[in-house]
C-alpha cells in the first residue's frame, strides 16, 4: 500500500490537531483493508507540535508457489488443494494446516506415506512472499481386486490395478446410487466402500423396484399423472404418501373442471418390487356457466373482474377461497 494510502485512511495529516480516539477508529478502519499484522502510532515531540510515526507490518503477499518431488499427481491438482494461492494474502500461522490439508489430499488419493514439507522464502519484491513446497509422495495403495455386483461392474468405472483414489471412488458410489434412482428403486443403499488387503468392496442393495399403474384415466396420460406421484422424491413408500399422491391426482382434475372425478389407490409389496395401482374415474368435465350475487349495491360485473372464477370456463372449487 502506498504510503499517502494510508495517511488517508487514519485520516490525519500536517496541522491537524491529535485526537486520540480518532486516531483509534483510523487505525481500527485501517485494519479493515486486510492487509496488515499490526499497526503502532508514536507521537513524539517536534518543535511546537508533534511527529506522528505509524509503525506498520504487512500481510505479504504470495508471489510464487514452487512444487518438487511430485510424481503421480500433478501440480495442477496440488495447487487447487493448498490452502495458499498466487497473488493472495500469506499468513504463517497458516502454514500447519496447509500442511495437513494437503496431507489428507495426498491420502485421499491414494498416498497415506506422503510426506509434505513447506519452506517460505521472501521475494525481491517488497511485500511478496514464495512458498516452497517439497514432497515424497511415498508407495501408492493400489486395487488389486473388486468385489461388487456384476451388473454395475463397469458403471463403477475403476478397474484392478488403478490406485485406491478415495474422490474417484465416492463419485463411483454416487453414480450407481443414481442410476438406481432412475430405475425407480426405492431407496437403494451404496456402500460405504471397504478397503482391505487389496481388494476395494463396494456394497449394493438396490432395495425394491416401484411400478406406478394408472386404471381408468382417459383425460390425462400416464405420463402427466406421475408427476404428482411422490414415492421416488421422498424415497419411501408408505400410506400417507400414498393418500398425498391421490389428493395431489385429485387436484389435478379437479383445476381442469372433473369435480366429480374419483381416485382410489392400492399397494402391494414384496422383497423386490413395489406395486402401486390407482383406479381412476374421470367424471364428466363441469363448467361453470353463470355467477350471480345477492344482496349487493355495486355493479356485478366490477366484482367478476376482480374475482377469479370465471364463467363458461372449468369450474374448480379452490378458486372460491
Amino acid at each position: 500500500i502506498e504510503k499517502e494510502e494510508l495517511i488517508d485512511m487514519v485520516c490525519f495529516h500536517v496541522g491537524d490537531i491529535l485526537d486520540r480516539e480518532a486516531l483509534r477508529k483510523g487505525i481500527k478502519r485501517a485494519f479493515k483493508k486486510g492487509i496488515f499484522y499490526d499497526i503502532q502510532a508514536v507521537a513524539e515531540p517536534y518543535e511546537s507540535g508533534i511527529t506522528l510515526k505509524y509503525i506498520v507490518k504487512e500481510i505479504p503477499l504470495v508471489k510464487n508457489i514452487n512444487i518438487k518431488g511430485n510424481e503421480l499427481i500433478s501440480r495442477r491438482g496440488i495447487k487447487k488443494a493448498f490452502l495458499f494461492k498466487k497473488g493472495e494474502n500469506f499468513k504463517d500461522n497458516y502454514i500447519e494446516r496447509a500442511r495437513t490439508n494437503l496431507k489428507t489430499f495426498y491420502s485421499n488419493r491414494g498416498f497415506p506415506e506422503a510426506e509434505i514439507t513447506i519452506n517460505i522464502e521472501k521475494d525481491k519484491k517488497p511485500g511478496y512472499i514464495n512458498v516452497n513446497l517439497s514432497i515424497e509422495e511415498g508407495p501408492p495403495l493400489t486395487i488389486e481386486r473388486i468385489k461388487t455386483l456384476s451388473e454395475v461392474r463397469e458403471r463403477v468405472r475403476i478397474l484392478e490395478g488403478d490406485v485406491l483414489d478415495a474422490n474417484r471412488i465416492n463419485k463411483a458410489v454416487e453414480r450407481l446410487r443414481n442410476y438406481y434412482k432412475k430405475q425407480k428403486h426405492i431407496k437403494p443403499v451404496v456402500g460405504p466402500y471397504e478397503f482391505r488387503d487389496g481388494e476395494l468392496t463396494i456394497p449394493v442393495n438396490p432395495g425394491p423396484k416401484l411400478e406406478v399403474v394408472f386404471k381408468g384415466n382417459k383425460v390425462f396420460s400416464k405420463k402427466r399423472l406421475l408427476k404428482e406421484v411422490l414415492f421416488l422424491e421422498d424415497e419411501e413408500v408408505n400410506g400417507e404418501l400414498l393418500q398425498e399422491t391421490i389428493d395431489r391426482i385429485k387436484k389435478v382434475y379437479q383445476k381442469n373442471g372433473y369435480f366429480y372425478a374419483q381416485l382410489a389407490g392400492g399397494m402391494e409389496t414384496d422383497k423386490e418390487h413395489v406395486r402401486i395401482t390407482f383406479f381412476i374415474f374421470d367424471g364428466k368435465k363441469v363448467v361453470l356457466r353463470k355467477i350471480q350475487f345477492e344482496g349487493i349495491n355495486i355493479p356485478p360485473d366490477a366484482i367478476k373482474a376482480v374475482i377469479r372464477l370465471e364463467e363458461n370456463r372449468p369450474y374448480n372449487e379452490e378458486l372460491l377461497v
